[in-house]
């Protein structure tokens, strides 16, 4: 323990205890409607009502995201191979984002498919055209889901897309 010396002021410290308002609209952590640390009914209720919401428009979202790889795919493909980090890279960020938001929505397959480009994109090798031509196979498939709405595992459907990006996978993976 310290002692001041004299003359010197002594440091005050002082805490203040904010009241959490986003908790207490939700019901979360002594909110009125829930016990503390729990989500109340209503709250959640709500909060699916607007995931349902937002699920709507996520095929709108996700095309949106897919013509931003395809253009970065495109910005690859016309650059020689010792160039292409910077537009591959990209193409990584956006499959990460993908890979997190398709189980959320309802499109499970965007979230694999998104999780298998963002791990085939973590390479440090020479970005030679089949590397491309992987990451399109990727792009190929995603579209197809969201085009066909294949929300879900996808059935048949979604294991037809699996096995055509293996076999693509295959192919350019043995040049």
């Amino acid at each position: 323990m310290t002692t001041a010396k004299p003359g010197k002021p002594q440091p005050r410290v002082r805490l203040f205890r904010r009241r959490n308002r986003l908790a207490a609209k939700v019901g979360v952590g002594g909110g009125p409607a829930a016990e503390p640390g729990k989500l109340s009914e209503e709250a959640f209720e709500r909060a699916m009502k607007e995931i349902e919401k937002a699920a709507e428009d996520y095929p709108d979202w996700v095309r949106e995201s897919l013509d931003e790889l395809g253009a970065e795919l495109k910005a690859a493909w016309d650059l020689p191979p010792e160039e292409r980090v910077q537009p591959f890279r990209k193409i990584g960020r956006i499959a990460h984002e993908l890979k997190g938001q398709g189980g959320t929505f309802g499109y499970p397959l965007i979230s694999t498919f998104g999780d298998m480009l963002y791990e085939f994109t973590q390479t440090d090798v020479k970005i030679r055209d089949n590397l491309l031509e992987v990451a399109k196979a990727h792009l190929d498939v995603m579209r197809a889901v969201i085009n066909d709405r294949v929300s879900g595992k996808g059935g048949s459907i979604g294991q037809d897309l699996k096995l055509s990006l293996d076999q693509a996978i295959k192919k350019y993976s043995g040049e």
